[in-house]
C-alpha cells in the first residue's frame, strides 16, 4: 500500500509538472497574439500615411497659394468710387457684339481702354471713325478701342461694318441702357479708361487720334 501511495504520489507531480509546463506556453501565445494587431497597425499605418496624408496635403496646398494669389491680385486693386468724372472707375456693362459673343467692361482692366459712343448714321461719329482705327492698329496689345452704338440694333451695325473697313471692335446697346448709364444725351463722346477702367479723360464731342495718344498717356 505504502508502494502503491507513493507511486500515486509520484504520477500526480508529474501531472502537475506537465501542467506547469503548459502554462508558460499558452500565456507565450497569448503575448504574441497581442502584439499581432499592435503590429499590424503600425505597419498599416506606416505604409498607408504617405499614400493618403502627403498628395491631400500637397493638393490642399496648392489650392491655398492659388487662391491666396487670387485673393493678392484683387486686393492690390485700389478702391476707387464708381462714377462719371474723371478719376472715377466707369460703370461696368455687358454688351453684344455684332459679330458674335459679348465684351464685359471690367474684363478689359489691364490695359487702358478708349470707349466710344456713337450712331452708324451720325456723321461726326463717322468722321472720327478712322481716328480710333488707327489707335487701335497702333496700340494693339497695348489698350482697347471699343466702339458702342447708341440705340441701334446687331444688324444695322453689321450693316454699315459690311460697308466699311473698320476692324475695332463695336458693340450695340439697341435699348440704350449703357448710354443712359453714361448720361449719352448726343453723340459722339469717349472715354479714356487707364489699366484699372478708371477715368483719364472725357471727350464730350469728336476727337482725333492725337489727343487719345495723349490721353493714352495719362493713364
Amino acid at each position: 500500500m505504502k508502494r502503491s501511495a507513493l507511486a500515486l504520489m509520484a504520477a500526480l507531480l508529474l501531472a502537475l509538472a506537465a501542467c506547469g509546463k503548459t502554462g508558460p506556453a499558452e500565456t507565450t501565445t497569448e503575448a504574441e497574439s497581442d502584439t499581432w494587431p499592435v503590429t499590424t497597425t503600425e505597419a498599416e499605418t506606416t505604409t498607408t500615411a504617405p499614400t493618403t496624408t502627403a498628395p491631400e496635403t500637397s493638393v490642399f496646398t496648392v489650392v491655398t497659394e492659388a487662391e491666396t494669389s487670387a485673393v493678392e491680385i484683387t486686393t492690390t486693386t485700389r478702391f476707387v468710387p464708381a462714377g462719371l468724372r474723371v478719376g472715377q472707375r466707369a460703370p461696368d456693362f455687358t454688351l453684344q457684339l455684332p459679330g458674335g459673343g459679348s465684351v464685359t467692361l471690367s474684363t478689359l482692366r489691364g490695359r487702358p481702354v478708349v470707349l466710344n459712343f456713337f450712331a452708324t448714321w451720325c456723321g461726326p461719329c463717322q468722321e472720327e471713325m478712322p481716328e480710333l482705327q488707327a489707335i487701335f492698329e497702333e496700340y494693339r496689345g497695348r489698350a482697347y478701342v471699343l466702339g458702342v452704338s447708341s440705340g441701334e440694333t446687331a444688324d444695322v451695325v453689321n450693316d454699315f461694318l459690311a460697308r466699311t473697313d473698320y476692324t475695332y471692335p463695336m458693340a450695340y446697346d439697341p435699348s440704350g441702357v449703357v448710354s443712359d448709364a453714361y448720361d449719352v444725351q448726343y453723340i459722339p463722346q469717349t472715354w479714356v479708361l487707364d489699366a484699372e477702367g478708371v477715368i483719364v479723360e472725357y471727350i464730350p464731342s469728336g476727337t482725333n487720334a492725337q489727343r487719345l495718344r495723349e490721353a493714352l498717356e495719362l493713364r
